[in-house]
């Protein structure tokens, strides 16, 4: 499921690129939550039910829900992605969240040994806290909690966050995912899959032979 969400920020990057400033080193997405059920449900449907996209939106939901004083404006979350290319030459100083702001949850796509950089730390108690970024993991915090991002170096940085509706991602420069995107780029997945799948085939005969 990471790795579709990694595949999904790869495509949206080439797919925004002309659009976009030639310097560009950051993207930062919205979608749905029923193209993300979409999404998850053009994969293996043999997966354990607690895989399910349905499973995965109640659990993201509670997972908003945790952090104290969560949803205060009342219109629940939403679902966010972030792509960072390095190197960057820049980093997210250490901020408070705004009142957009009640409950952040980051969960790391990609493995740390696909980039150098981009460290989340927080600074609690006069104290400087560097989170690990195991893919899979969460990290969640109130908007009062002091934190900022070191800059990404090298290589790519992949995130999903679970945010309220109401956060606009640094507003400038967002790109809102259209059901066109998510139509094409599961017919551009299957396409490539389907080929895997027949260079695989012609291999495995050509070994017989």
């Amino acid at each position: 499921q990471r790795i579709i969400l990694c595949e999904l920020l790869e495509f949206m990057w080439d797919n925004t690129t002309a659009t976009s400033e030639a310097d560009r080193v950051d993207m930062r997405l919205t979608l749905t939550i029923d193209q993300f059920v979409v999404m998850l449900a053009s994969l293996d449907s043999s997966m354990d039910e607690k895989y399910k996209p349905e499973c995965i939106t109640e659990r993201f939901k509670a997972i908003f829900q945790e952090v104290p004083n969560a949803n205060l404006h009342g219109y629940g979350y939403k679902i966010g992605l972030r792509m960072t290319r390095g190197p960057t030459n820049s980093c997210i100083d250490f901020h408070y969240d705004g009142v957009y702001a009640s409950s952040t949850s980051q969960i790391p796509l990609n493995s740390p040994s696909e980039y150098k950089g981009g460290t989340l730390c927080f600074f609690v108690n006069d104290l400087l806290h560097k989170v690990p970024r195991t893919p899979g993991s969460l990290v969640q915090h109130p908007p009062h909690v002091l934190h900022g991002v070191t800059s990404v170096t090298d290589g790519v940085r992949k995130s999903l966050f679970i945010v309220d509706t109401t956060n606009g991602l640094g507003e400038n420069g967002i790109v809102n995912v259209t059901s066109d995107h998510v139509v094409s780029f599961l017919a551009q997945r299957a396409e490539t899959l389907a080929s895997s799948i027949n260079d695989c085939k012609m291999a495995g005969k050509t070994a017989k032979g």
